[in-house]
């Protein structure tokens, strides 16, 4: 008898080290080739094209100016200060480039999964912890945005380690807890404003932790009192100061929100289908049915807490989802770590702790299902590995050469993509806001740029906003590149010749 039970043991051992090791590759690997394309086929939005230039375009300035204010663009430091200023120290560090903006948001998926670790293991078990993180390292959407030089992931990392000073080191005084943990949701939120989808689980964490009502009140009385005390701060600091900047980039976004309460409760309800695509339909389905049955079976679970957090971040980043129409892949990146605790989490209660043999068929056939789902992303990771593309690198190095030859005195890219190819070689852009129309006579009568990059041929609209100030459009060369995956769109690049 206790001989089977140590080859039982062995094996239990030698299946949870196979899935520390593999998880462990995948973790380590979104930090090799961070200069390759981004997978064409993760989004159907042309965030590809533009997105990581247009975010860093700040810090970029400050990078090679010393100034980050750009007079009639986006100046998003005023929106998200938090992840200007970790662009800002990366780029001095290491220098500006695709590699070193996309590092920012690798180092944070590792340490998201590792923190992770540290929180599920302790308070449930190692098998729940390794299929949680081997769940979080193995899924392609999380994969290929923990690669993508956004401010996505460094938030879910603040989120994360915010969570983690509240149920991880209890030797720490509560009160400094809750301090820390409330600094580090601001951060958050500063990084990037979705990060509110934490606001209810931080509260629900601390209500449930202290056993009183009076430490209930003093300890989110401090939370609350942070940020507020923050916020504040940082409204008379950037807000009030840079306010029609501020008014800039929120009119950027206002189109997209629902206002009425019909269209936002349809729309969370739709999130169950729209997150169940973007993410894994078999892991979203596998939460769902473990956390119902973990409710159900809630006087025998062994972490209630780490349970109830779980399904109140689902609820609550679904919701504020659901307040807008524009909900691009990269948005539910951070709904993959509750959906992995709650499978993570459903399966040890299943195999472990439940003593019923129908019940543990149940928990293996559940991390049949997962396992299942996880390899399918194991295989598009590697597909997408192994065969790197180098198409953005190659255009925006082209494109420096042309201009080189031209040998133009000031050349100034117009246009989002523009602002990639600033990221890529320096050369410089403007124009973020150009794409919306936003304060274009101001940019153009300013900046003077000398060439405009578009994905397909320039729009009605611009070609007007740009020929009534005077301005005539001469293509130079149309490009192939993330496989035109926008209906086929090539980029094409104009160059600007005032009128005389």
């Amino acid at each position: 008898m206790e001989q089977s039970k140590l080859l039982e043991s062995k094996k239990a051992k030698a299946i949870l080290g196979f899935f520390l090791l593999i998880t462990a590759v995948l973790t380590l690997l979104r930090l090799v080739n961070l200069d390759a394309d981004m997978p064409s086929n993760i989004t159907s939005s042309a965030t590809l094209y533009g997105d990581e230039g247009t975010y860093a375009s700040n810090a970029l300035k400050y990078f090679y100016t010393g100034n980050w204010y750009v007079i009639g663009d986006f100046n998003y430091p005023v929106h998200y200060p938090v992840y200007f200023v970790l662009e800002v120290i990366v780029f001095k560090l290491f220098g500006a480039s695709f590699e070193t903006v996309r590092a920012i948001s690798a180092v944070s998926a590792v340490l998201v999964i590792f923190t992770i670790w540290l929180i599920v293991q302790p308070r449930v078990s190692n098998l729940a912890a390794a299929i949680t993180t081997f769940l979080i390292s193995s899924n392609y959407l999380f994969f290929a945005f923990s690669r993508y030089g956004q401010a996505d992931i460094p938030t879910l990392l603040f989120v994360v380690l915010s969570l983690a000073c509240l149920l991880l080191g209890k030797t720490t005084p509560a009160s400094w807890r809750t301090i820390l943990s409330a600094l580090l949701l601001v951060s958050a939120i500063l990084t990037k404003t979705t990060a509110v989808f934490a606001i209810p689980v931080l509260l629900v964490l601390i209500w449930q932790q202290q056993q009183t009502a009076k430490n209930r009140a003093i300890h989110l009385a401090i939370f609350l009192g942070i940020i507020s005390l923050i916020f504040t701060v940082y409204y008379i600091l950037l807000v009030k100061p840079y306010f029609a900047d501020y008014q800039r980039i929120a009119t950027s976004l206002k189109y997209r929100f629902y206002n009425t309460v019909n269209a936002i409760l349809l729309s969370f309800w739709k999130q169950f289908k729209f997150g169940s695509y973007k993410i894994s339909r078999l892991v979203y389905a596998s939460a769902l049915i473990s956390g119902l049955f973990l409710l159900v079976s809630w006087k025998e679970i062994r972490d209630k807490l780490l349970v109830m957090i779980s399904l109140v971040w689902l609820a609550s980043g679904s919701f504020v989802l659901s307040l807008s129409s524009y909900q691009p892949p990269r948005y539910f990146s951070h709904l993959v770590v509750p959906l992995a605790i709650l499978v993570g989490i459903g399966i040890d209660h299943l195999i472990r702790v439940n003593r019923v043999k129908e019940m543990c068929i149940i928990g293996y056939l559940m991390l049949g299902i997962v396992l299942f789902a996880s390899l399918q992303g194991i295989v598009k990771i590697t597909q997408y590995m192994v065969s790197p593309q180098y198409s953005m690198y190659r255009m925006s190095e082209d494109i420096h050469r042309q201009i080189e030859a031209e040998k133009i005195p000031l050349p100034l890219l117009l246009g989002s993509i523009g602002q990639n190819v600033t990221l890529a070689n320096g050369l410089p852009s403007v124009g973020g806001a150009f794409v919306y129309g936003l304060d274009t006579d101001l940019l153009l009568k300013y900046h003077h740029p000398t060439h405009y990059l578009t994905l397909g041929p320039v729009v009605n609209s611009r070609s007007y906003i740009l020929t009534k100030a005077g301005y005539q459009l001469k293509l130079i060369k149309k490009y192939d590149v993330l496989n035109n995956y926008v209906e086929g769109r090539q980029v094409h690049l104009y160059q600007m010749l005032k009128k005389r």
